[in-house]
């Protein structure tokens, strides 16, 4: 009998040990899988701290990504990037380009950082640099393609990214610079998103016309998104971004991966990332040192696998920009429990705490071990009897 208590998780039947590094890039690894997103990661130390990790997203850098391509073939390499937003560039675009309101306003979203125009209301200007007249969207596709070395990275991570333009923008955001409220002139908010939304694939439709960029990732990203990118991260978790109901619905293999069809729902291959992050997990749970709150990791790798994703642990975005890595044993059953046998199963009959996050117990199957995770918000006894008569192929 296993008994655990409140939220914490347990992965059963993980071996330890060193996994094989591959000549080719192995899009779909065995699990667990690693993957790391990081506003850091140009320093030679990371050289040895990421060397293991299937996923590295990080600052535009093309000798380190010449590095870590010659250090690890097998990975596969992201350039971070803001360009869906003006932050922190040296780079002057024309105010045509900038989301304003009636009057002229920029929307501010943080300090230095600006939305901009994504859409197709936004106008043509040409910058003098031979490429003629272009919208805000085309002059970022441009510079990724000559800034990125593509012999290197296979794509682009996309932090500030919303799939919607906030409310300050809904209710007052003039799009298409005419002196009316866009959502007045349009029939209401949600026009105004519809129009946000065809900017966004626009852009990424642009982005995947890049010869030889493979992969697009976003940052949260939401179902609707799934057909247009390979896949997203899921920043701070838990707690701060939603609480385990809230991803278990929105990233489960069932919404990202195939319909009953066999059809795709996400580009192939599915890139999706669990962000745990210690800062927003000691609020609620505290420990000393947090660095040592063993209990979140173990819970939160525990529902990553409930999922495809590729996981890893840092301070949170509150601190450090998601800029110290945490490094732990579990990493070292990395491709150790081979795949799964199944998607997530809730196991009948558990009660839970009557609280928001509290939502079941909860276990996936793979080929050499199981993961069971309790977020239920009360303590729980789980016999493997029980496990058994789940199992869709005996022996788990």
């Amino acid at each position: 009998m296993v008994a655990f208590k409140r939220i914490v998780a347990c992965a059963v039947g993980l071996l330890l040990g060193a996994s094989a590094v591959t000549t080719a890039q192995n899009t779909n690894p065995p699990y667990p899988r690693f993957g790391i997103f990081t506003f850091s990661g140009s320093y030679e130390a990371c050289l040895d701290i990421l060397k293991d990790f299937d996923i590295i997203a990080f600052p535009t850098n093309n000798d380190m990504a010449r590095k870590y391509k010659a250090q690890n073939p097998d990975v596969i390499l992201l350039a971070c990037n803001a360009g869906l937003i003006e932050y922190e560039t040296n780079f002057v675009f024309p105010e045509a380009w900038y989301y304003h309101d009636t009057a002229g306003g920029r929307f501010k979203l943080w300090d230095g950082c600006y939305m901009m125009n994504i859409t197709s209301y936004c106008p043509k200007v040409d910058l003098g640099d031979g490429n003629g007249p272009v919208t805000f969207n085309e002059c970022q596709v441009n510079k990724i393609a000559k800034n990125i070395d593509l012999n290197y990275y296979d794509g682009i991570f996309h932090d500030w990214w919303w799939n919607t333009p906030g409310y300050d923008a809904r209710m007052g955001g003039d799009l298409n610079s005419n002196g009316i409220v866009d959502k007045n002139e349009w029939g209401g908010a949600d026009s105004v998103n519809a129009a946000w939304w065809r900017g966004l694939l626009d852009f990424h439709a642009k982005e995947y016309a890049i010869p030889r960029l493979k992969y697009v990732v976003v940052q949260l990203g939401g179902a609707g998104i799934w057909p247009y990118v390979n896949g997203s991260c899921f920043e701070d978790w838990p707690l701060y971004n939603g609480p385990f109901d809230y991803w278990r619905t929105r990233y489960n293999d069932s919404i990202t991966g195939y319909d009953t069809y066999g059809s795709p729902l996400a580009k192939q291959p599915r890139l999706m990332m669990l962000d745990a992050s210690h800062r927003f997990f000691n609020y609620a749970y505290p420990a000393t040192p947090y660095k040592n709150n063993y209990r979140a990791v173990r819970y939160s790798l525990g529902a990553a696998l409930l999922t495809s994703s590729y996981f890893f642990v840092d301070e949170g975005n509150d601190l450090g920009h998601h800029g110290n890595v945490h490094i732990y044993d579990e990493f070292e059953a990395k491709g150790k429990l081979g795949y799964p046998r199944s998607d997530m199963i809730m196991l009948p009959g558990k009660s839970k705490a009557g609280v928001n996050f509290a939502t079941g117990v909860w276990v996936r199957f793979f080929d050499y071990g199981v993961s069971l995770v309790n977020a239920s918000g009360i303590t729980q006894t789980i016999s493997s009897a029980e496990l058994a008569a789940l199992d869709p192929v005996a022996g788990s």
